[in-house]
């Protein structure tokens, strides 16, 4: 379906015109869908006026070229714009009812209320570089904020021609397959090399495959210009699929998604209308969950230290329970396949008592997690360490937190051993080499608390463990030392 609405469209408009790309609108009734046409045909109307001007100013000679060439002239038709939709007697800061959310890209020649002829106030831009998005990013969470908030009719993914970033998508996903085309030379060598491993440049390459598939003898311009609408496509059904907010409202009704495409060459618009799949998109019902896979950007060490902290929170407060995935296979077989992406990696004590995914209120695929008996770092190179250095290195994990807890028994042994002066070595097993990385923890709390009970020195003894394995972590990777001293790292401690 998608296929055939695409080669519909393929030739470029040079006026606004409509094009339905799945024929009847999904949902609503009769006043949902007659504040919709009503908004799409004064959305319409619009861009014509834009398109009359432009070709008005190109004859008069003031300008030409695309429409990102208009000259002094934008500013007389701009001002005109606001007295019409405004008016020159009513405050332009009076906030009115949105019409419309318009997602565009960031690198469009014309912001959507000027190609629209719209006051500027009625509709809610969201502008992303090549249009598009992920599961887990501020364009869904934008998107959901609008419609939670302003509960506009119409949410419309206008793709624009000639865009560079899905060009240069095009142009790797020809040069992966060993396509020799002159037409390349078209994306620089330069800007190709400076995107080769940019997350946005992976993210548009399934439109660029989605074109190549359907247009395996195109030139290279014919298939930029289908990936650039397949990638409105693309962006409709990430929205469907991965906001809860976004397919209830499609689903009653309230919210009309429409693709578009704007030719920056001659100003117009069409309008695709409805995802050709979009009956089925509102019956998804996704669980408006979210897991992050290795395809999403690293969550920065602020954020995901907010995230830890948030959800302690939650737990300490009886309001956990994220780390129960339910009635959504899908979530899980992201998780399985798409690799994962941890926002923090966590040491921890290996007590039972302190699990480290439901204190801080996580879900698989959260958290790198590593247990020892009392959360320590006994030796420069070993599993514990190498284990850390993974995941920095290879998952970009931004953040690293060394987690202690009350009452552990490992410091606890540490104390007691100090207190009677014991030979840890003389310990059977393992123990003792175990505990010989806590001795110095423990002789400094016992050191500054000589007089106090066994819990008030085990309490300040955990707190120093906590930065001497800190210390040890940093002294004993170069890594990680990089990593932090780049500031590409962070290392917190915490007692749970």
């Amino acid at each position: 379906e998608s296929r055939g609405s695409a080669q519909k469209m393929h030739d470029p408009p040079d006026v606004a015109s409509t094009s339905g790309g799945s024929g009847d609108f999904c949902g609503g009734n009769g006043a949902d869908d007659a504040l919709q046409d009503e908004v799409l045909f004064e959305l319409l109307e619009g861009n014509r006026k834009y398109v009359r001007w432009l070709r008005d100013h190109r004859q008069s000679g003031d300008g030409g070229g695309d429409a990102e060439a208009r000259g002094d002239g934008m500013c007389d038709y701009l001002q005109q714009i606001e007295e019409d939709k405004i008016g020159k007697n009513r405050a332009p800061l009076r906030p009115v009812q949105p019409k419309a959310l318009v997602i565009s890209c960031s690198r469009s020649f014309s912001p959507m209320d000027h190609v629209f002829s719209a006051d500027a106030r009625a509709l809610i831009s969201i502008r992303v570089c090549g249009y598009t998005c992920t599961g887990a990013d501020s364009v869904i969470g934008s998107v959901e904020f609008a419609l939670a908030e302003q509960a506009p009719p119409v949410l419309m993914v206008v793709g624009n021609a000639r865009n560079d970033v899905v060009a240069a998508a095009v142009a790797m996903v020809l040069q992966r397959r060993q396509c020799a085309s002159p037409t390349l030379k078209q994306v620089s060598d330069g800007f190709l090399k400076e995107l080769k491993n940019s997350s946005l440049i992976k993210l548009l390459e399934d439109a660029a495959e989605d074109a190549l598939q359907q247009q395996p003898d195109g030139t290279f311009d014919e298939i930029v210009d289908l990936a650039c609408r397949m990638n409105v496509w693309r962006t409709i059904e990430t929205l469907h699929k991965h906001s809860q907010i976004v397919c209830a409202a499609a689903a009653e009704g309230s919210l009309r998604v429409v693709g578009a495409y704007f030719d920056a060459q001659t100003g117009g618009v069409l309008i695709m209308g409805e995802h050709p799949s979009a009956c089925e998109f509102t019956a998804l019902n996704p669980s408006g969950d979210v897991v992050r896979t290795a395809g999403d950007q690293p969550v920065p060490a602020e954020e995901a230290h907010a995230m830890l902290v948030s959800g302690n929170n939650r737990y300490a407060n009886g309001k956990g329970g994220l780390t129960v995935v339910q009635g959504d296979d899908r979530l899980l077989k992201q998780l399985s396949e798409g690799g994962q992406n941890p926002v923090s990696i966590v040491m921890g004590c290996a007590d039972s008592r302190a699990p480290i995914e439901i204190l801080f209120d996580m879900r698989p695929g959260d958290l790198f997690v590593l247990r020892n008996a009392g959360n320590t770092c006994p030796h420069n190179q070993g599993s514990l360490l190498g284990s850390a250095e993974y995941s920095v290195t290879r998952l970009h994990t931004k953040l690293l937190v060394i987690a202690g807890h009350t009452q552990c028994g490992a410091v606890t042994a540490a104390i007691q051993a100090v207190r009677k002066n014991k030979d840890l070595l003389s310990m059977s097993g393992s123990i003792g080499e175990l505990l010989i990385d806590i001795v110095a923890a423990a002789k400094r709390a016992i050191d500054e608390l000589p007089d106090s009970s066994l819990a008030e020195q085990v309490k300040l003894a955990t707190r120093y463990n906590v930065f001497n394995t800190i210390r040890k972590i940093i002294q004993g990777s170069d890594i990680i030392y990089t990593g932090v001293k780049v500031e590409e790292l962070q290392i917190h401690g915490c007692i749970y």
